[in-house]
């Protein structure tokens, strides 16, 4: 009878509502609308069920140390492509120098040096003509990976005769 009452129970954890529970160290995986979840219990609609080897997972750990070091490839990178822009003008003012290997934007810089600093596009831009002044903004809405204090956005505006940055509204 006791074997029978264990039987019994262990059939009642195995089937819970008509659904089978999670095995130990089980791990189910449900996509639905590109968005992955993981679960212990299997998902709704079986179609959109994924094999999941638990094992194959790493540690908080290791993935933080695999983002770090993507992340100071990229700022490599464009550290290096900063240097080798900046070799190409030897005559560049040295604070616009200083400024593009810093990931900082100053007055006088042409669009493609603020590229250079940033490393990012903008996202729109908008032209402003008037009598006094021509001007152009562009927004940037992601913040360079080399900044160490992110932004929301910024606006930059440019001087449309010149082509040079003649100011700039940065948001925290």
């Amino acid at each position: 009878m006791k074997a029978v009452r264990q039987i019994l129970i262990v059939g009642l954890m195995i089937f819970v509502n008509g659904e089978v529970m999670a095995t130990d160290g089980e791990i189910f995986k449900c996509v639905e609308n590109g968005i992955a979840k993981f679960s212990a219990y299997p998902c709704k609609d079986p179609s959109k069920q994924q094999e999941y080897d638990i094992t194959r997972s790493e540690s908080m750990s290791s993935y933080l140390e695999r983002q770090q070091k993507k992340l100071q490839e990229k700022l490599d990178e464009r550290q290096a492509r900063a240097e080798q822009y900046i070799d190409g003008y030897p005559g560049m003012p040295d604070n616009i120098r200083t400024a593009i290997l810093d990931c900082k934007v100053v007055r006088g810089m042409t669009r493609k040096q603020v590229y250079m600093s940033w490393n990012v596009m903008p996202e729109s831009s908008r032209k402003q003509v008037s009598v006094a002044n021509s001007l152009t903004y562009f927004t940037y809405k992601k913040a360079p990976v080399c900044m160490n204090e992110k932004f929301r956005y910024a606006d930059l505006t440019f001087d449309n005769r010149t082509n040079l940055l003649v100011g700039w509204n940065i948001q925290y």
